[in-house]
C-alpha cells in the first residue's frame, strides 16, 4: 500500500470499527434478551433492597415481599447476621439513581416481571456499553499519544474492541467494563500530562484522582495499574498530585468505606473478610468449577497460560507481545511489525468460535512491541534542544524524517533544529517540505 494514502485508509477504518461498535451497542441494548446471571443479580438485589426497603440488607425485613433478586444469586455474604451482596456498593448506587429515574420518569419496575428485562437494558447501556465505547476511543487516544504507525493503532484498538473478553461483558451488567473505563481514562490522562502532552491543569489531576478512586471502589484488582500510574504523576508533579488528585480519590474511597462500615461495622471489603462467605447454606463452603481450585495451584497457573484455557494458546497474538520486553533490553528495533500482527490478526479471527479473551494490560504487553524506534529518536531530539546539542537534534530528527517522511511534525521539527544551530539553508528547505503536506 502508498504509505502516503495509509492516513486516509485508517480514517475509513476507524470510522468502520466505530459504526460497528454503535450498531453492536443498539442491538445488544434493544435485540437481545437481557442477561441475568450473578454479576447481575448481584447488584439488582441491593438495587432493589435500596429501593424498597432502604438498606443495603438483601433480606427482607419482616412483613415484607422478599427480595427476588437474592436468591437466585451466590455473590452474597453475611455481615452482622443479615445478607449483603459482595460486590463493592459503588456501582449499585449509581445504577439505583438511574432506577429510582427510570421509575419516577416512565413508571419501570422491578416489583414488575416485566419491566426487569426493560430496566436491565436501560442500565445495560448506561453502565456497560457507553463506557464500552468510550475505552475503546479512549485507548485509540493514549496510543495516538506516541509515535505508533497508524495502521498499527488502528490494529491494536480493534483488538480491543473485538478480540478481548471486553466485548463478551459488554453485553451484561458487570463491574469489568466500567472499571475499564475509569482505569483507561486515569492512564490517558497520566500518560499525557507526564509526557507533556498539554498543560497541567488542576482538573486534569482531579479527574485522574476520581477515575483512579473508580477504579479502586468498582474494579479492585486493577487499581495495581492506577497506583503505578499515581506515583509515576507524583514524581513528576508532587504538590498536584498530592493535591488535586488525592482530594478527587477520596471522595469515592469515603463514599466506599461510609457505606461499608455503616453495613458490616468494617471500612473494609467484604473480601478481606472470608469467614463472612462461610455461613450456612453458602455457595462459598464447597464452591464447583473454576472457583473449587481443585488443582494445585502451580498446575492452575500453567493452564491459565499455556494449558487448557491458557491466555496464550487461545490469543496466541499475545505472543507477539512477547517480544516487547526482549526488544527493550537488546535496545535492537523490532522489524516486519506490520506482517507479524496482521498474521495474528487473521489468526485470531480464524480462531473467533473460542471464548473471547484477555486482559487489557496484555494489551498494553503488545502495545510495547508496536512502538517504532523513531518515537525514541524523537524524544531524543527534542532533549537535545532543550539542552543547547543542536546538532544531536538535527541527526535525531533526521532519523525520524527517514521512517515517517510525510510527516509535516516531523520536518517543522527538522527545521528549528537546523534554525538553532545556524543551518539557515536547510532549515528554510527543511520548512517548504513541511509546507505542501500541512
Amino acid at each position: 500500500m502508498d504509505r502516503s494514502r495509509e492516513p486516509n485508509v485508517v480514517f475509513v477504518l476507524n470510522i468502520l470499527l466505530y459504526a460497528a461498535l454503535a450498531v453492536f451497542g443498539v442491538l445488544g441494548a434493544c435485540a437481545i434478551p437481557a442477561a441475568r446471571h450473578d454479576l447481575a443479580l448481584s447488584r439488582l438485589a441491593t438495587m432493589y433492597s435500596l429501593t424498597e426497603y432502604g438498606s443495603f440488607y438483601l433480606d427482607a425485613p419482616e412483613g415484607r415481599e422478599p427480595n427476588p433478586f437474592a436468591s437466585n444469586t451466590v455473590d452474597k455474604v453475611l455481615a452482622r447476621g443479615r445478607e449483603i451482596s459482595s460486590k463493592p456498593p459503588i456501582l449499585p448506587l449509581m445504577m439505583t439513581g438511574e432506577y429510582v429515574v427510570l421509575r419516577s420518569v416512565f413508571g419501570l419496575d422491578l416489583k414488575n416481571e416485566a419491566d426487569r428485562g426493560k430496566v436491565m437494558r436501560v442500565l445495560t447501556f448506561t453502565f456497560v456499553w457507553v463506557p464500552f465505547f468510550l475505552t475503546v476511543l479512549l485507548f485509540d487516544r493514549t496510543v495516538a499519544l506516541f509515535d505508533v504507525d497508524p495502521l498499527i493503532r488502528w490494529i491494536v484498538t480493534l483488538f480491543l474492541a473485538f478480540g478481548t473478553q471486553l466485548w463478551g461483558y459488554s453485553l451484561s451488567i458487570n463491574n469489568h467494563i466500567p472499571g475499564t473505563f475509569f482505569l483507561v481514562l486515569c492512564l490517558y490522562l497520566a500518560l499525557g500530562l507526564i509526557y507533556r502532552k498539554w498543560a497541567p491543569a488542576p482538573w486534569r489531576f482531579a479527574l485522574f484522582g476520581l477515575s483512579a478512586g473508580l477504579v479502586l471502589t468498582v474494579e479492585m484488582p486493577a487499581s495495581i495499574w492506577a497506583a503505578i500510574a499515581g506515583f509515576c504523576l507524583m514524581y513528576h508533579f508532587p504538590r498536584k498530585t498530592l493535591g488535586w488528585a488525592a482530594l478527587a480519590v477520596a471522595a469515592p474511597v469515603a463514599v466506599h468505606a461510609g457505606v461499608m462500615m455503616h453495613v458490616t461495622g468494617s471500612p473494609f471489603p467484604v473480601q478481606v473478610h472470608p469467614e463472612m462467605y462461610l455461613f450456612e447454606n453458602s455457595y462459598w463452603r464447597h464452591p464447583t468449577g473454576i472457583d473449587g481450585l481443585n488443582e494445585p495451584k502451580g498446575t492452575y497457573l500453567f493452564h491459565m497460560t499455556f494449558g487448557r484455557c491458557g491466555v496464550f494458546i487461545m490469543y496466541p497474538v499475545l505472543l507477539a507481545g512477547l517480544l516487547s520486553p526482549v526488544r527493550y533490553f537488546l535496545r535492537k528495533p523490532l522489524r516486519y511489525h506490520r506482517p507479524l500482527l496482521l498474521g495474528a490478526l487473521a489468526e485470531r479471527f480464524a480462531r473467533f468460535p473460542l471464548r473471547a479473551g484477555v486482559a487489557l494490560a496484555a494489551l498494553a504487553v503488545i502495545l510495547g512491541g508496536c512502538a517504532t524506534e523513531s518515537y525514541r529518536a524523537n524524544e531524543e531530539g527534542r532533549k537535545a534542544m532543550e539542552r543547547g546539542d543542536y546538532g544531536l537534534a538535527v541527526e535525531k530528527f533526521l532519523e525520524v524524517q527517514v521512517a515517517r517522511p510525510d510527516d509535516p511534525a516531523v520536518a517543522l521539527n527538522l527545521a528549528a533544529a537546523y534554525a538553532a544551530a545556524g543551518r539557515e539553508t536547510e532549515a528554510i528547505a527543511a520548512a517548504r517540505r513541511a509546507k505542501p503536506s500541512c
